[in-house]
């Protein structure tokens, strides 16, 4: 199944209304529009991510809420208007290095995709702008890769 008209149609009505009972009457509409959706791309990208690195967790569960935690709304919408997933490699819970991860959203403005970090430390960035000041080769296959696109 692919994402249609009707799920970005879904999102705003959601959105707009920000109702909680408005979405339990149409929960299973979300389930059809958007988790199944969700599911089947996440199942299709599984084979192409353990292609470029077998540590990446594609796992169909691993879809944003549509709602925000009322902790942390300050009286804002409670309802998103997107949905998103990201695929990002697995680590050892004991090391934090973060790491760039692949993701993918729908919403009310239409869809989209990329790569890139969520959060990521000083450090991090640091190695990254070094790595490409210096030359790497794996920076500079990384670019041959993307301007190859």
């Amino acid at each position: 199944m692919l994402f249609s008209e009707e799920a970005i149609g879904f999102l705003f009505e959601n959105h707009t209304r920000d109702s909680k009972e408005w979405f339990k009457e149409h929960k299973a509409d979300y389930h059809r529009l958007i988790e199944e959706p969700f599911a089947e791309l996440i199942t299709a990208l599984t084979p192409i991510m353990n292609d470029i690195d077998s540590r990446i967790v594609c796992n169909p569960k691993k879809i944003s809420r549509l709602y925000k935690d009322a902790r942390y709304n300050k009286g804002g919408p409670i309802f998103r208007e997107s949905v998103w997933c990201s695929l990002k490699c697995q680590r050892d819970k004991s090391e934090y290095h973060p790491m760039p991860e692949f993701y993918f959203y729908i919403s009310t403005h239409g869809f989209g995709y990329g790569c890139g970090y969520y959060k990521t430390d000083r450090g991090s960035m640091d190695e990254m702008r070094a790595m490409i000041l210096a030359g790497a080769q794996e920076y500079k296959k990384a670019r041959k890769a993307l301007k190859a696109n």
